[in-house]
């Protein structure tokens, strides 16, 4: 295995990680689980630094257009740059 190889491996395996860690903590967050909750404070704090840009961004394109953004879609949004990332890795 070349280090090129080692290095996309690598790579592949933290972009699947963490699209189970915000898969996790969506699927938390709708069973209503308790964020002070010690596994719950370490899925929103890996998470978190992923959700914010985002977060961001959409509240901006929501400000400009004077929409009310009534729930978080940058999971989503996230969930969406990853995928395309491992597709790229493949």
């Amino acid at each position: 295995m070349t280090f090129l190889q080692a290095a996309v491996f690598a790579l592949r395996s933290v972009v699947y990680t963490m699209e189970a860690i915000i898969l996790l903590r969506v699927l938390c967050e709708l069973i209503v689980v308790k964020r002070d909750s010690a596994p719950m404070r370490f899925i929103i704090q890996v998470s978190e630094p992923l959700l914010v840009p985002v977060r961001r961004l959409l509240e901006r394109g929501y400000r400009k257009r004077r929409i009310k953004m009534r729930m978080d879609l940058s999971p989503i949004v996230v969930m969406i740059i990853l995928y395309f990332i491992s597709r790229l890795l493949r």
